[in-house]
């Protein structure tokens, strides 16, 4: 038995040297497929909340950006909502986005099941870590500002205003970059192609987002 033992451990570190483990959070950027299965065959939960979570509170400050919050609102106080809203909007939506998706799959002839998919989802949203960090330097910049309609100090200064841009498009491209992760990574679970993939998660924005709309729509006319 001792013998049989040792002979499967030797296989084993064997197998593990021909094809190492890999660091999730720095594979995934480069190898998502190789890495979204890896996390998915070794049953690991760890992270998934604090990377939707994550994902929500970068959203939310988003938002606060493009709707100008800071006309009305001190910084401290918009950050504080974005962490509270946001950590609970990006597990909503993770949920139900992943429920969308697996149903929109299977129709498509994808085999992930929920919680693979959910998984998938959850992992893509590592850039998106970095682009929350970067909020840090973001509003140190000029606090009283960046969620502002005018910003005069940014733009008075030259070094603040290519910091400013910079941090923004880093942002940007982190977003695009996980966006290119997710569909990678659903494409592994679902065993599809990139664009299969891609229709996969468009047509579950759309069964999301339409009846959503429709509901709004109904409360406003029924509020007037």
């Amino acid at each position: 038995m001792d013998q049989k033992s040792s002979q499967l451990e030797s296989l084993e570190s064997e197998t593990n040297n021909l094809f190492p483990r890999l660091n999730p959070w720095l594979s995934i950027w480069t190898q998502p497929r190789a890495t979204i299965q890896q996390i998915i065959d070794s049953g690991c939960a760890k992270y998934i909340l604090l990377l939707v979570m994550i994902s929500g509170v970068n959203s939310t400050l988003d938002r606060a950006v493009s709707k100008s919050m800071g006309d009305d609102k001190e910084v401290l106080v918009i950050v504080a909502m974005s962490i509270a809203t946001g950590a609970l909007s990006g597990v909503f939506f993770w949920a139900l986005g992943s429920a969308a998706t697996r149903l929109i799959g299977k129709w498509l002839g994808g085999v992930g099941t929920y919680e693979e998919l959910r998984t998938a989802i959850a992992w893509s949203n590592v850039p998106l870590v970095l682009s929350l960090m970067l909020w840090v330097p973001l509003i140190a910049i000029a606090p009283n500002e960046i969620f502002a309609t005018n910003t005069p100090t940014i733009n008075a200064n030259t070094i603040k205003s290519v910091l400013y841009w910079g941090i923004m498009t880093i942002q940007l491209v982190l977003g695009i970059w996980s966006l290119i992760l997710m569909i990678k990574c659903v494409a592994q679970v679902q065993e599809f192609s990139f664009w299969r993939a891609f229709s996969n998660l468009l047509l579950a924005g759309v069964a999301l987002v339409v009846p959503v709309g429709i509901a709004i729509a109904i409360a406003i006319g029924l509020g007037k």
